[in-house]
């Protein structure tokens, strides 16, 4: 089958326009595989619990190694055990080679990751990655992909399960809402599986394996993740040669490659460089069945363990306890915990297991003005407290916000927690209703707590105005008289 650059040497390249959305999981994607006539086959990911760690994982056997001479190689640096000759004679599958190019390019990032801060930014992200790293490398090698493809996490997220990027990506894999939404993961108020270290490496896997089978190049490929595919298809375009440092790419898409031959030549041996090795280690979690929704801080509390660390091993969950619509949902605790969360947890009656936050209405209180307060939508109160037209809300009345008692004021107290769907006062809720079908204006104003003729007049709708699926309605601040 022949790969994308192929096609480009011979002039039978398609056309398709630049999105900006760094090409993840737009509708481009498919567009691209269907024009060039390619059969993307989305292979099962292995869960992690399921793995067993070859030996090869922990002896640091390396992958063969090309070097690439540039007058920019720096002479005071420690040379490379994996530059030089190619160190391995045999020919693997080319899918699962990852040859580790050496030019002055890499050489210059090598020595910034001894003399700059960017070695203690890796040095952190050496410590975060010992509860990952080896079974996302599992990950790879059991779906056919090079094991050194794990060290994109460290530059795109330095192994941050919290990690949220200014244009919203999340996670360590860094996926925008769209693309993750594209390759099976989920996200709504509860969790968000962006930050699920498993499902999101498998998403990555499942994104790395067809942008090798566009390009043919895990170089390309992976400046495809960071650029998008259809950035680096227009820069093959009229180039001399395909590669990446030989055709007009942004810069940080560059440097993120660069980077990664760099950290990949660090990992495989981090004492030549002065870095301490990564413990990689089979995961020191186990996953334990929770059937009715419940609080970490009480899963913390069987285990004797604190709420921080329940939240770090299952940093999907967005509002610090397990979906409420999940009857067996698998929380990670700590392997050495096991025990006393079988001995303990059973004995806690479902009812006790989560408290709500509850909220007294006072008069003038609309369920706009409610959930903005609290930074809930309003269809999750509408939702929790079984709400029906007429929703008009009495003085007196108590709600249930769909947030645990306590758990904000905890949550903000962790720094670690800023700028994600946790930490809510960094992301407030939208002032706009997206049109679904079924909707009608009377309804979306019931939802929002609204009067219709308040709704209309936001928007400047007529009486006999019809909307469609697709339309952007505002949402005024107030009730109108």
């Amino acid at each position: 089958m022949k790969t994308v650059v192929e096609y480009w040497k011979n002039g039978k390249d398609e056309d398709s326009r630049a999105g900006k959305d760094r090409g993840r999981g737009t509708i481009k994607v498919h567009l691209i595989f269907l024009l060039l006539g390619l059969t993307v086959a989305i292979l099962p990911v292995p869960a992690f619990s399921d793995i067993a760690f070859p030996s090869h994982l922990r002896d640091g056997t390396a992958f063969p190694t090309v070097d690439n001479d540039s007058p920019r190689n720096d002479p005071g640096l420690p040379a490379s055990p994996l530059s030089g000759k190619v160190q391995d004679a045999r020919k693997p599958n080319p899918a699962k080679y990852l040859p580790v190019v050496m030019n002055g390019h890499v050489s210059e990032h090598l020595q910034m990751y001894q003399t700059s801060q960017k070695r203690e930014h890796l040095l952190e992200g050496f410590r975060k990655a010992e509860t990952y790293l080896a079974p996302v490398k599992v990950v790879f090698e059991m779906v056919g992909l090079p094991a050194d493809l794990s060290n994109l996490a460290f530059l795109e997220s330095n192994f941050n399960p919290f990690a949220y990027s200014r244009v919203g990506a999340a996670g360590i894999w860094q996926f925008m809402e769209s693309t993750a939404r594209l390759f099976g993961l989920e996200i709504n108020w509860w969790v968000d599986e962006r930050r699920d270290p498993e499902k999101s490496t498998r998403a990555a896997a499942t994104y790395l394996k067809q942008l090798y089978r566009i390009f043919g190049s895990w170089p390309l490929a992976i400046a495809a993740y960071n650029a998008g595919e259809v950035k680096v298809l227009r820069a093959l375009r009229g180039a001399p040669k395909a590669d990446v440092w030989s055709i007009r790419l942004p810069r940080e898409t560059w440097h993120l490659v660069s980077d990664f031959m760099a950290v990949t030549v660090i990992v495989k041996d981090p004492q030549v460089y002065l870095f301490p090795p990564i413990q990689e280690d089979s995961p020191n979690y186990v996953k334990v069945p929770v059937d009715s929704c419940t609080d970490i801080r009480v899963i913390a509390r069987v285990c004797d363990i604190s709420a921080e660390q329940i939240l770090l091993l299952n940093p999907e969950l967005n509002q610090g306890c397990t979906p409420p619509y999940e009857s067996h949902y698998e929380v990670r605790i700590p392997m050495e915990a096991q025990d006393r969360f079988w001995e303990n947890f059973s004995a806690i009656p479902p009812e006790e297991r989560i408290v709500w936050t509850r909220y007294t209405v006072h008069k003038g209180d609309t369920l706009l003005k409610i959930g903005r307060r609290y930074h809930v939508p309003v269809r999750m109160i509408v939702q929790m407290n079984r709400l029906r037209p007429p929703r008009s809300l009495a003085a007196g009345k108590d709600l249930i916000l769909p947030i645990p008692e306590g758990f904000r004021s905890w949550a903000e107290e962790r720094p670690f927690l800023k700028r994600t769907a946790i930490f809510p006062a960094s992301k407030p809720p939208a002032s706009a209703h997206v049109v679904q079908k079924g909707d009608t204006l009377s309804g979306i104003a019931r939802d929002h707590g609204l009067s219709l003729k308040a709704l209309q007049t936001a928007n400047g709708l007529g009486a006999r105005t019809a909307i469609q699926p697709g339309d952007r309605l505002q949402i005024p601040d107030h009730q109108a008289d």
